[in-house]
């Protein structure tokens, strides 16, 4: 949506392997072939090299790579370029200093450096390097904790939440019909993020209920949800279906694990359960205040409760309620806010890059 705003748009993804053995050396070719631009976008997809080894020697080479690809790009015209970028990798951080850019825009969506997978020396290549980025970028975030964390940024810090895509229209999927009612649904990543354990007390104490997951799994999670017969699973869905589905259910789920990587997170999927019109139960996400007079927003230890108030209490009126607070915030009105923002004139097409 941001790309139709700029005269043209390329977008780069981090590409490289995780180590130098055969495996990894052998998976190349088909990561290099990846062109996995956005949907929708009018821009074209690049490549930016990284190599595995992430200090010392190694380090300066993927540095030096990345510039002369933003070189090439660019013709050496920085200046007629706005780069924009969600995660601050060390190489492109240290890639980007000296080359003019008009704008430089950082766009966190998480709390990179609490990140549980990452080992305590790449937390904190990831920390500094964010640093450095903010005190030269204008920082845009989804999230109202993750602005507070930027707010002296030298571009100001922003909070734009993702919203909902008001041009998806829920598409009606046939599995459902086979799913008895009440329906409890999940959509989203299905990881260690989903809390597996709260699910599983709430499908055992309510066997009448019918949980219903949807989306991409990881692992072995959810194997101690395998064997109830009141879970479904629906594998990997698309934006539609999703849509869909949630309108299929009765009540939707955010069980999300709260620790520090969540603390402030923003769970996109909130604003499709509201476009929906669907009762929501959520653990007790701060970023979700905002809406805490249409989501139940609960400790753990009282989903079932509260699935049972959302239910009791669900209406028309309700419904009503929740569909119209999802239009608050929507994905076309970030996009044009987040461009406004970027030149400080609104409603306007600027002849730039990005």
């Amino acid at each position: 949506m941001l790309s139709s705003f700029f005269e043209r748009s390329v977008f780069f993804q981090g590409i490289g392997v995780k180590g130098l053995g055969l495996r990894q050396l052998k998976a190349l070719p088909s990561r290099l072939a990846k062109a996995n631009l956005p949907a929708g976008s009018s821009g074209d997809g690049g490549l930016l090299p990284v190599l595995p080894v992430r200090r010392g020697p190694a380090a300066k080479l993927s540095t030096w790579m990345i510039k002369r690809r933003l070189a090439a790009l660019t013709q050496g015209r920085f200046d007629e370029w706005v780069i924009w970028m969600r995660f601050p990798s060390p190489e492109l951080v240290w890639a980007i200093r000296g080359c003019p850019f008009a704008r430089v825009v950082y766009e966190p969506v998480d709390h990179y450096a609490a990140e549980p997978v990452f080992s305590a020396n790449d937390r904190q290549r990831v920390r500094s390097a964010e640093a450095e980025l903010a005190r030269r970028a204008m920082v845009v975030t989804t999230s109202a904790g993750l602005a507070r964390q930027f707010d002296t940024a030298g571009g100001g810090s922003h909070w734009l939440p993702i919203g909902m895509d008001t041009s998806l229209k829920a598409t009606r999927v046939s599995r459902m019909d086979e799913i008895p009612r009440p329906r409890l649904g999940v959509v989203g990543s299905l990881d260690w993020l989903a809390d597996e354990a709260l699910l599983l007390e709430v499908a055992m104490k309510r066997p009448d209920w019918h949980l219903v997951l949807a989306g991409p799994r990881e692992g072995n999670w959810g194997r101690q949800l395998e064997r109830l017969t009141n879970v479904h699973w629906l594998g990997t869905v698309k934006p539609d279906e999703a849509r869909g589905l949630i309108a299929a259910c009765d009540v939707a789920l955010n069980p999300c694990v709260l620790n520090e990587w969540t603390a402030e997170a923003f769970p996109v999927k909130v604003f499709d359960y509201l476009a929906e019109g669907r009762p929501v139960v959520s653990t007790q996400m701060s970023e979700l205040d905002i809406f805490k007079d249409l989501i139940e927003l609960v400790p753990s230890g009282q989903f079932v409760a509260a699935i049972e108030r959302a239910m009791a209490t669900d209406g028309p009126e309700a419904v009503s309620r929740r569909r119209h607070a999802s239009q608050r915030f929507t994905a076309q009105d970030r996009a044009r806010r987040a461009f406004e923002l970027l030149i400080d004139t609104p409603s306007s097409v600027l002849a730039m890059h990005n």
